[in-house]
């Protein structure tokens, strides 16, 4: 006969004996030889959930399997790495800090629920991998822009979060809301500076920010600019529009929508209707006499998230693009339904301290660790000050001559820059992969 009331423990991962409190209980009985299993009793199990309270987490470290609940004050330090949690809660009263100057991210697998306060950082980051997630409450995400030439210094913006507190005159306090813009495509079809219209592309923003929408600021003064954005963190599928006219009048200032790095990679394999690559705003060059900025002060990222810098001793980009940041993008005739789409597929648990804006980035990253097997990045230089970046990257499967989409990328030229790298189809360009087996 068999045994009856067999005690099975279940901890949410697997099930074995055990004599604690948390059981499932079963009856089983043989009837004509087939066993028979009832449930006589299922206890709500709270071992998956680890309470920080007292300076210490109730059951331990929470993980991607255990839910986190804060309450207490939690303040985050170099040592305390990342925090990664099923579910998330900040109890009223109590405060998630995450703003310590590190990069560590807070990384939520399910729903985000903050009834208190939960501050990240300039270079930490809230990840969310699930687009389905539920997130509700604020957060206040900090950013910083890098050191600034001047007053007039530009700064391209992108929002990540959605609320009131996000409109254009609250996330820019100081700034002179005559000298804030959006990007509008659709306002002129000139392509040149000489011809009538060709400015009207920059219109003055009011309003609420748009999610994955870019934005280019001036500061206060000349100093860093800090700025804070409060409300509910974006999260899941944005759909933003853009614009396509015609060749030299596609181009969009858009910018990622996300309290935290996403890969650009995986953003131009998604957005099959743009040409694979973005451009990164430094302003490396005083504005001159006639208030106009300099063209060549762009950095470029193709889709295999290789960059070239914008000037001698300015960073290499890699692939993550910071919370906070605007870039533009270059639409296609294959333009689809005029929209490019972020997801949470495209948000990195990596540093998020890559954000371009002057002649140094957020990141400290040196040459070293920038480069990658198999790739050269050559410098064109004067004693003038002049210079020009390629990068040539040896790669398996790409054509000997002729452009590979998304791997031989154009670069932004001005006319200030008399210094052009031009590939075998007398183009100016950023970045040349070459074949394996092939010499050019």
């Amino acid at each position: 006969e068999p045994d009856s009331n067999v005690n099975i423990s279940y901890d949410g991962l697997g099930y074995g004996a055990s004599n604690n409190s948390d059981e499932l209980i079963f009856n089983t009985n043989t009837v004509d030889g087939i066993s028979i299993v009832c449930f006589n009793e299922y206890p709500v199990d709270t071992s998956l959930e680890s309470i920080w309270s007292d300076g210490e987490w109730s059951k331990g470290i929470p993980n991607a399997q255990m839910s986190a609940v804060i309450d207490a004050d939690y303040n985050t330090t170099a040592l305390s790495g990342n925090m990664e949690a099923k579910d998330l809660t900040v109890e009223s009263g109590k405060t998630l800090d995450f703003d310590s100057g590190t990069t560590n991210n807070v990384i939520v697998h399910g729903d985000l629920t903050i009834n208190g306060t939960f501050i990240i950082g300039d270079n930490e980051a809230l990840v969310m991998p699930n687009n389905s997630s539920n997130v509700t409450g604020n957060i206040t995400k900090k950013e910083k822009s890098t050191d600034r030439n001047d007053l007039y210094d530009i700064t391209y913006w992108s929002s990540p979060v959605i609320s009131l507190d996000a409109q254009i005159s609250n996330v820019f306090p100081g700034v002179n809301l005559n000298r804030i813009f959006y990007y509008d495509q659709s306002k002129s079809q000139a392509t040149a500076p000489s011809e009538p219209g060709y400015w009207d592309v920059w219109q003055l923003a009011s309003g609420d920010m748009i999610a994955g929408k870019g934005y280019a600021a001036e500061g206060i003064d000349s100093s860093v600019h800090s700025i804070e954005f409060t409300g509910v963190p974006n999260n899941g599928d944005i759909s933003v529009d853009v614009v396509y006219q015609d060749p030299g009048n596609d181009f969009n200032l858009i910018g990622n929508p996300y309290p935290s790095a996403i890969d650009i990679g995986e953003f131009l394999t998604v957005n099959t209707n743009l040409y694979p690559k973005v451009h990164l705003w430094t302003h490396n060059t005083q504005i001159n006499a006639q208030g106009e900025f300099d063209v060549d002060d762009y950095a470029t990222i193709n889709k295999a998230g290789d960059g070239i810098a914008a000037c001698g001793g300015c960073p290499i980009p890699d692939r993550y693009i910071g919370s906070g940041q605007g870039f533009f993008v270059e639409t296609t005739t294959n333009n689809g339904d005029g929209k490019v789409e972020f997801d949470n597929s495209m948000r990195v648990d990596e540093p998020n301290d890559q954000f371009f804006k002057a002649s140094i980035s957020k990141s400290k990253k040196s040459f070293s660790e920038t480069s990658k097997n198999n790739k050269i990045w050559l410098n064109l230089t004067t004693d003038k000050g002049g210079f020009n970046q390629i990068l040539i990257a040896f790669q398996k499967g790409f054509s000997n001559n002729g452009i590979d989409k998304g791997y031989d990328v154009l670069k932004f030229s001005g006319s200030s820059n008399p210094l052009q790298f031009y590939s075998l189809e007398n183009q100016s360009v950023s970045t040349e992969p070459l074949n394996f087996y092939c010499k050019r």
